[in-house]
């Protein structure tokens, strides 16, 4: 799926060391807003210490215009359910491209 929004804020990212594996993880959030006639606001997660650095979060600032792609899954614990949008790529809006040819892929 996907969805051009308005980058409402970015949270700082949680990390640790796995108690299992040893390894280290890292998962960052930011909200966004879409642009549409009423905007909702959407909770995107990125986990992995790769992609984030791939995506280049440190980089997003509010009010930044981005094509926001995603997948959206449900888990249980404890009876109930939750909600994870997680985010798998970050792109330029096609408004921000025309503006600018330089930012295209």
């Amino acid at each position: 799926m996907e969805v051009e929004v308005r980058i409402y804020m970015v949270l700082p990212p949680a990390e640790g060391v796995s108690q299992s594996t040893g390894n280290p993880w890292k998962n960052q959030e930011f909200i966004a807003e879409t642009l549409d006639q009423y905007p909702k606001k959407i909770s995107f997660k990125v986990s992995g210490v790769e992609k984030i650095a791939r995506l280049g979060l440190d980089k997003l600032k509010t009010g930044d215009k981005k094509k926001i792609f995603f997948s959206i899954d449900a888990r249980e614990y404890k009876g109930r359910w939750y909600n994870e949008v997680a985010c798998w790529d970050i792109r330029e809006t096609d408004e921000e491209i025309r503006k600018d040819p330089s930012k295209a892929l």
